[in-house]
């Protein structure tokens, strides 16, 4: 009855009330700190070799005038990360299983060769990242046989650590390496210099500069990762009581790590940018870009300590993202194509996890071993995962509208999030494809009409699927109202039950 699950509820909460005091203020405190840690991956596998070379570049080209895309791309990866665990907590299953509770298991499939195609892409670009670290540090750099040996040790390494070592440990260690590049540029950015007031504007929305749809593009998805949207899906655990007190406590830290990842991110690419901008007027720009001008600059402004540190930052940077990205290929796989009980998906030992895993370094070995330029290979990865976002958020927000996936919708505001993060992440891929085949202002317009289109269609969906959603509702509650329930006034009626209604209104059913 309903005051026997109000009753149930309310004891859940108690014990769940005295459970958490019971614990002392440094428990409850290494516990905050463990979890933030937990979090940190989705920090490990944003910041890697694409954040330096991307953002630097856009500095180095465009100054501050494209800082707005990286604002966009931290509230879009915020969005897509807290929705995605969430859903995990609340819904208790991955977003990946959400899926395939109600959509066909050809778009599942889909969403995973994509999602395979866009990490291999982006393993490539931490290969190639790594090695910019390595000649940064004083490794001969045109030399054949050795670029084949470190990407080789590279591979060797990533392996060994994910089939032999703590893949935990080793990436909040290099985590905690990587914040490194923190201070560097923080402190290049000082002695470069910085226009305060172009900053600010350049923080604020505006029409991409001639010529940097490509650019603005890969700023998104260097920042709002998709699949960080899984991986922070199968990050996020759902507690082991059902109360309510306990899934609020677990989505609160779960925002906290989240927020803390994606400040990081955040902080770290505006500092790569406006050390871009800042090389940029100190020489002549002619539109080509290079990590040795980015290395230069560095080692004019604060000396070899300061090179010595942005190479350990960035191999470390890149060490952790390869880690992050070949894991967390297994795992959107897994969780798209196959039950979470299935061990054959179970990273990274099982049997297609392992073949998904060897396969994603074997390719980006050969793209780095091969000699292919850095800064292309960087585009192309961030190009390639800019188009999946869309299709990531699209999807997010649509498990959250389905009765089979989690019993109630979520609040408004929360899928206005969703639906605006769909909406820049389709006009910005759109107006990269477009910006190579059309005038870059018949590209822009015609991007703005199709992510137009786009969302209007998604909202007008998102409004039939809650009114299919109330319209079940009001159904089943009349239903449950009907059901026969024991009636202790049966000998004195003549028969042996009452309906819902009849209890509820005090009035007995003709006989």
């Amino acid at each position: 009855s309903a005051a026997e699950k109000k009753m149930l509820r309310a004891w859940r909460y108690d014990a769940e009330e005295q459970w958490h005091q019971s614990r002392s203020p440094l428990e409850n405190v290494l516990a905050e700190g463990f979890e933030l840690l937990r979090w940190s991956v989705l920090a490990a596998s944003t910041i890697g070799p694409g954040t330096v070379i991307v953002c630097s570049k856009a500095g180095y080209q465009y100054a501050y005038r494209l800082l707005w895309a990286l604002v966009l791309a931290s509230f879009v990866a915020y969005a897509l990360q807290e929705g995605s665990a969430r859903l995990s907590i609340r819904g208790r299953t991955t977003l990946g299983g959400a899926m395939r509770k109600f959509m066909q298991k050809q778009i599942c499939t889909s969403v995973a060769v994509g999602i395979l195609i866009g990490n291999t892409a982006y393993q490539a670009n931490n290969f190639v990242g790594a090695a910019e670290a390595l000649y940064a540090l004083g490794v001969p750099r045109n030399n054949p046989g050795i670029r084949v040996v470190i990407h080789l040790l590279l591979m060797m390494a990533i392996l060994a650590t994910l089939f032999l070592g703590d893949v935990d440990r080793v990436s909040a260690a290099l985590g905690v390496v990587s914040i490194l590049m923190i201070v560097v540029f923080g402190v290049a950015v000082g002695e470069l210099g910085v226009n305060g007031s172009k900053l600010f504007l350049g923080l604020l929305p505006s029409v991409p500069p001639s010529g940097s749809a490509v650019v603005a593009v890969s700023l998104v998805a260097t920042t709002a990762v998709p699949f960080n949207a899984f991986l922070a899906s199968c990050s996020a655990k759902p507690p082991k009581t059902s109360g309510e007190r306990a899934a609020s406590t677990a989505v609160s830290s779960m925002r906290r790590g989240v927020t803390l990842s994606t400040w990081i991110a955040a902080i770290l690419s505006i500092l790569i940018a406006a050390t871009g901008a800042g090389v940029a007027r100190r020489g002549d720009v002619d539109g080509s870009y290079s990590v040795e001008t980015l290395v230069d600059a560095l080692r004019e402004a604060e000396g070899k300590v300061a090179v010595f540190a942005f190479g350990l930052g960035l191999y470390a940077a890149a060490f952790s993202s390869t880690l992050t990205v070949a894991l967390g290929a297994a795992l959107c796989l897994g969780s798209l194509l196959s039950d979470k009980d299935d061990a054959t998906w179970k990273p990274p030992h099982g049997k297609n996890a392992r073949f998904v895993i060897l396969g994603v370094n074997f390719i980006a070995f050969l793209v780095g071993a091969s000699g292919a330029p850095t800064v292309p290979v960087v585009l192309v990865a961030q190009v390639v995962n800019g188009l999946l976002l869309p299709v990531v958020a699209l999807c997010l927000v649509l498990c959250f509208e389905s009765p089979k996936v989690i019993s109630t919708p979520q609040p408004l505001l929360r899928s206005a999030a969703l639906v605006f993060s769909f909406a820049t992440t389709v006009f910005l891929a759109a107006d990269g494809v477009l910006s190579k085949v059309a005038d870059a202002s018949v590209a822009i317009n015609v991007a703005f009409a199709l992510s137009i289109l786009a969302t209007v269609g998604l909202i007008a969906l998102l409004w039939w699927m809650r009114k299919g959603r109330s319209k079940e509702q009001a159904e089943f509650e009349l239903s449950c109202r009907e059901l026969p329930v024991p009636n202790p006034l049966a000998s004195q009626l003549g028969s042996p039950s009452l309906t819902r209604r009849a209890v509820d209104t005090n009035v007995a059913p003709a006989p």
